[in-house]
């Protein structure tokens, strides 16, 4: 993956954004459910401040759970896009089948779209790894 270095000549509040979103581990218990949040899609920095709507960051889902399923509460069911509103939203949980405690992780392209100034870093569709830990 390539590594994006800001430059001075971009605005403030780029410039030392390297990537969209941080992630934390979703906690779900065993055969149960739990919704996505702010938490675990976190972003990098203040996303308001930079005239980025929550709805301007595109989440896919590039694979289906292993142990589990993504439940999208949104009027577009039949692709695997949601924003950031909808996570927020609480429309976005992951449902556990039930199949022991293993692990399992949810695979998300990001991007984000703006009418306004966007570094590569961001405008630029990236894959991450949300891992999901059964409790």
């Amino acid at each position: 993956m390539n590594k994006w270095i800001p430059t001075n000549d971009m605005p403030e509040i780029f410039q030392n954004v390297t990537k969209l979103l941080d992630f934390t581990t979703l906690l779900v218990p065993e055969g149960g459910e739990a919704y996505l949040d702010i938490n675990n899609l976190s972003p990098t920095f203040d996303i308001a401040a930079a005239g980025i709507r929550q709805s301007q960051i595109i989440f896919t889902l590039v694979n289906d759970p292993w142990y589990g399923l993504v439940d999208m509460n949104i009027n577009s069911r039949r692709t695997k896009k949601f924003t950031l509103l909808d996570v927020v939203s609480k429309k976005i949980k992951y449902l556990h089948d039930g199949n022991e405690r293993y692990g399992d992780q949810i695979e998300l392209e990001v991007v984000a779209h703006s009418s306004g100034f966007l570094p590569d870093c961001l405008k630029t569709p990236r894959q991450y790894v949300l891992p999901v830990e059964i409790i």
